[in-house]
């Protein structure tokens, strides 16, 4: 090495030293990021100079090249790690230009990793330098040319570096000028050194290289300045612990928030008394800012106003702001505050308080809302409103005076009723309000003016220490008055009328009790007039009916007619008769028509009843049946059968020709509906057609007309027989009967008296089942088979098994020959595709029923806490309005608790919907693993209600959801210990019980709890089956065991002797599958 690069091996070891300094300063206080840019740009440095070392003692053009790509690598990491140094020594925060500098570097640093060409140095054009450097060493170096893109980072190297200047500059003009100087100075010795290099370079003087020692001059200037901040931290640090705990003891005893921050809007200091005030603890608080607390809108507000309290040094005086708790709750606080500075009158930050103003600040513009609605509805009140003083003088009036008086409002303050009415009515005003204002009593006054009757409720408005003043409210009544008279004389006419009539009427109101009845009521229900009328109606409503009834009361009380409502109301006999009304509201009156409509009722149901039972049949109909009209097209009727027959859907074929004709059988097809037009009926005509897909089909037409009410043929109805496996067989039997030793299937001769005439190679092993051989006679039964089918000469299809086989045997009788023929078809799979089907309908079925009383539950279940919230929001709108607060503080519980048993409810209903599948992989776990986990989970109810828990030794080993089989042990442990009753000595037990027939191990969970009747066995294990409605739960435990235990492919039963004698739940779940396999092979 070069002793000339010795002073650059030593900046290059001074510059790493200050950089791992400046990382530990970083470690000691993380909130002063510059430190940690700082160490970076040290680092960087360092790397710049070890760059230099080798360059300097480069002896090709090649090797000085690579140490110049090297140094223009740490440049571009030198100046983009300076930029943002720059930016956390400014406080400046980054803007679009530090990331575009930054992002171009980031460019620039690997184009000179990995870029080779001429795009970054021009080996083809070197030059030998020849420099001085400090204090006077001569070196000779190798250097290559600029590239375009080196260049280009040259060029933006010297805009960053006036991107920095620009900052500092900035940050001089903000009154920073300590900490500023250090850094523009620094700027300079850069300047200086890079643009006294260049010259150097270029050849316009001779001097040293000096770029080095700019940059170390940089640093050091740098590093003293932050050196500096971090001393005077040190001082002010103890400087505060000198008056630390004279401040404590008095901050501490004040309710309000005591704080300290630094100049940079840091908490320093908080008191305790935040936890009560905000939720945060102290430490929490400190190392964030103010504005950290606030919403952004409020902290970008607050923000502004604190700069400038900062740039002024000046008190912050009972500042308003908006702070959000820990809990996300908003408070409002009045913040005050006091600079402090250190020796040199430099701002160090701000001591103050902060005042929970929130209630304050919510009664001000609660009052403030009370007054804007007190002067809206005075002046939006329909009549006139005013207030009088005790000598009588108006002090408000409102806009009512000039709607209806012409009076301007103003005019009349401070004037007396002689100044505004004339003497006879002034004279009438004014004994009237002093009256009042001595006796203290209001009074309703109905008073005559200006040709109209009016209506005044006056009162007394008390005053604390002031006296006594008067309001009044008076409303123009003389259409009111009018109506009256008019409805005087309706009313007169509705009596007669209502005592004639014969339909049942009433007038009831709005609140639910009768007010008036005619007299048909007592025939209608057999009550006196006495004992219905002031009665509540919905007493008589039958129960199923009172949730409707209810929902018309509403309507009505919303004033909206209700029209053709149907009811059932409770006879004195303790019948019900069936009601049909139409009502219509007035105010809180109803006025109501019903008539008996019990007798039409009756007929539609049984109409109804009767109806419902032929479409049932029609649609569960193992045939298919149709119904056409006139012309042939389906009409009313095509069951389920029909469409699984032919392959169309009701939809499809409705009003639409008969699809399943042929073209070729159109004509036969007219000559059958014509054939029904004459009023013939078929029965058992067989047709070929076709189905939807095209394939051929064969049926018996069994057809009969359809009559209207007036006798006329409108149609038929049609049932049809699927014949086709009948003629395939047919045909097949007559194919086969030419070969039958080549029948794959058995083919059997037997005459009359049941002797096996003959039997091909594939029956042998029925003869076998039969143990007979041929020649000799069959079995009774198929004796007695052969002498039925000779006689009734009808095909007759037996089934049998043979061998592990079911087989369909058709019995075909030839009568001319006096033997019958027996060709038997192999129908296994289709037996077992048919069993399958079977127990997937029993599955639907019960999966279908499940599915109504779920969400027949969920609906009641769901339903009764909204009517509780709604039927309590009502009251709390009702107590709220008359100050009630102990009454409003009941009815928010009462909604709190049906909203959490809405939630409760609906949670459990997300975890019953998902135990369809697996949380986690099966896997092998040990179940005393699964047992101690649940009774972690369960300890609290457990050890509340002193429940001992018994684990048996050696239990097995199992395979599934690991999480899942947790929830069914929990959910078991939980019902035990909810119904153990008075037990003295509550007990549960886990343990096994052997194996079951599948090699599972039967599994169980004791309890000498209440018991279970055993009629209510298989009840507990039902959704929302609750054998004790008002014990606690939604009654989704036991369904949720029960889902998990059959999803892992085991089952659960319960064993229990009755009240009392404690409840024992068996379940079985898989081995592992080794365990299984071992166990098969065994």
């Amino acid at each position: 090495m070069n002793p000339s690069s010795i002073p650059v091996v030593i900046m290059a070891g001074i510059s790493f030293y200050v950089g791992l300094y400046h990382l530990l300063i970083y470690g000691r206080r993380r909130q002063h990021r510059e430190d940690l840019t700082f160490a970076l740009l040290c680092l960087a440095t360092s790397l710049y100079d070890v760059f230099c070392i080798g360059l300097y003692n480069s002896s090709t053009v090649a090797e000085g090249a690579a140490w110049q790509r090297a140094q223009f690598i740490a440049l571009a990491l030198f100046t983009t790690v300076f930029m943002w140094f720059v930016s956390d020594y400014t406080h400046h925060p980054p803007g679009p230009g530090l990331y575009a500098f930054s992002a171009f570097f980031l460019v620039a640093f690997f184009i000179q990793l990995i870029d080779r060409s001429e795009l970054t140095w021009l080996l083809a054009s070197p030059s030998i330098k020849e420099v001085w450097l400090p204090p006077g060493f001569k070196i000779i170096y190798y250097e290559a040319t600029f590239g375009p893109f080196t260049t280009l980072q040259s060029f933006t190297g010297l805009a960053a570096s006036t991107y920095i200047v620009v900052n500092g500059l900035r940050f001089y003009r903000r009154g920073y000028r300590r900490e500023a100087v250090p850094l523009l100075l620094a700027m300079g010795l850069v300047y200086a050194a890079a643009f006294n290099d260049t010259a150097v370079s270029n050849g316009l003087y001779h001097f040293v290289y000096t770029i080095e020692y700019g940059y170390m001059g940089m640093l050091l200037l740098m590093a003293y300045s932050l050196s500096n901040t971090v001393v005077e931290a040190a001082m002010a640090k103890e400087a505060w612990r000198a008056s630390e705990e004279r401040f404590r003891a008095l901050v501490e005893t004040t309710s309000d928030w005591v704080w300290e921050i630094d100049r940079h809007n840091v908490y320093t200091y908080t008191s305790p008394n935040v936890s009560e005030l905000l939720g945060y603890t102290p430490q929490e608080i400190i190392g964030r800012t103010p504005f950290d607390l606030m919403p952004p809108a409020e902290a970008q507000r607050i923000r502004a106003l604190f700069q400038e309290f900062v740039n002024q040094s000046r008190p912050i005086e009972r500042l308003e702001n908006t702070i959000q708790c820990k809990d996300g709750r908003l408070v409002v606080l009045e913040t005050s505050g006091v600079p402090f500075f250190d020796a040199n009158k430099k701002l160090l930050g701000y001591r103050g308080i902060d005042r929970d103003i929130t209630e304050r600040k919510q009664a001000e513009e609660a009052l403030r809302e009370s007054e804007q609605r007190f002067r809206l509805f005075m002046q939006h009140f329909p009549g006139l409103a005013y207030i009088k003083d005790a000598a009588t003088r108006v002090l408000f009036a409102n806009q009512g005076f000039k709607d209806y008086l012409n009076i301007t409002p103003a005019t009349i303050l401070g004037k007396t009723n002689q100044d505004v009415f004339p003497d006879g009515f002034a004279q009438q005003l004014t004994a009237d309000d002093r009256r009042i204002l001595e006796t203290g009593a209001s009074e309703v006054i109905e008073e005559q003016y200006a040709g109209r009757t009016w209506s005044t409720y006056k009162f007394v408005i008390p005053q604390t220490d002031k006296p006594t003043l008067l309001g009044g409210f008076t409303l123009d009544i003389t259409e009111r008055k009018r109506m009256e008279d008019a409805l005087r004389e309706k009313t007169a006419e509705v009596d007669r009328y209502f005592t004639t009539a014969l339909d049942l009427f009433c007038i009831a109101d709005t609140d639910g009790y009768f007010r008036r009845l005619n007299q048909e009521w007592e025939s209608a229900l057999g009550y006196s007039l006495q004992e219905l009328e002031g009665k509540r109606f919905l007493d008589y409503v039958h129960p199923a009916d009172l949730e409707a009834t209810l929902g018309a009361v509403s309507r009505l009380a919303e004033q909206k007619e209700v029209l053709n409502f149907v009811n059932r109301y409770r006879s004195k006999d303790g019948s019900y008769r069936w009601l049909e009304w139409r009502s219509s509201p007035v105010g809180k009156l109803i006025y109501a028509a019903a008539r008996d409509i019990t007798e039409r009722k009756q007929a539609e149901e049984a109409l109804q009843k009767s109806n419902d039972l032929l479409r049932v049949i029609i649609e569960t109909a193992p045939t298919a049946i149709i119904g056409l009209d006139l012309e042939g097209k389906v009409h009313t009727v095509w069951n389920q059968a029909a469409e699984k027959m032919l392959g169309w859907s009701a939809q499809e074929v409705m009003g639409h020709f008969l699809p399943s004709v042929p073209l070729e059988k159109a004509e036969e097809f007219k000559r059958f509906r014509d054939w029904i037009r004459s009023g013939q009926s078929m029965n058992g005509i067989e047709v070929r057609r076709q189905k939807r897909d095209g394939t051929p089909i064969d049926y018996s037409i069994y057809a009969s007309p359809l009559h209207d009410a007036e006798g006329r043929i409108s149609g038929n109805i049609a049932v049809l027989v699927d014949i086709t496996e009948r003629k395939r067989a047919e045909e097949a039997f007559v194919k086969l009967a030419k070969f039958p030793s080549e029948n794959p299937y058995p083919v059997l001769r037997l005459d009359r008296a049941g002797m096996v005439l003959y039997a091909n190679k594939a029956s042998q092993g029925l003869l076998a089942d039969w143990g007979v051989a041929e020649g000799e006679q069959a079995p009774e039964f198929w004796r007695a088979v052969a002498t039925e089918a000779l006689l009734t000469q009808a095909l007759r299809i037996v089934e049998t098994k043979s061998g592990g086989q079911i087989y369909s045997v058709s019995v075909v009788p030839m009568v001319d020959a006096n033997y019958v023929n027996l060709y038997g078809s192999n129908i296994t799979e289709r037996k077992q595709a048919e069993a399958q089907r079977e127990e997937l309908i029993r599955e639907l079925e019960a999966k279908n029923a499940e599915l109504e009383r779920f969400t027949y539950t969920v609906s009641h279940d769901l339903k009764s806490p909204l009517v509780t919230i709604t039927g309590f929001l009502g009251y709390l709108e009702k107590d709220a309005l008359a100050g009630n607060v102990e009454k409003v503080r009941t009815d928010i519980q009462r909604v709190v608790q049906a909203a959490e048993k809405m939630r409760r409810l609906l949670h459990e209903l997300l975890e019953l919907s998902r135990i369809g599948r697996l949380l986690n992989p099966p896997a092998v776990v040990v179940f005393e693993t699964i047992a101690r986990e649940a009774i972690e989970l369960v300890r609290g109810r457990l050890e509340m209600r002193g429940v001992r828990v018994s684990l048996a030794s050696d239990l097995p080993c199992v395979y599934g959801d690991q999480a899942r089989l947790v929830e069914v042990i929990q959910n078991l442990l939980d019902n035990a210990a909810k119904f153990m009753g008075d037990q003295a000595e509550p007990q549960i037990t886990i343990g096994q019980q052997g194996r079951a027939g599948d090699g599972k191990p039967i599994l169980f969970v004791r309890d000498n709890g209440l018991g279970i009747d055993p009629q209510y066995h298989d009840r507990v294990f039902g959704l929302f089956d609750k054998l004790d409605p008002h014990s606690e739960g939604t009654g989704i435990g036991l369904a949720l065991v029960k889902r998990i235990v059959e999803v892992h492919g085991g089952r659960i039963w319960l064993e229990s002797a009755g009240a009392n004698q404690g409840t024992t739940f068996f379940f079985t779940l898989p081995c592992p599958p080794e365990e299984t396999d071992s166990d098969l092979k065994g």
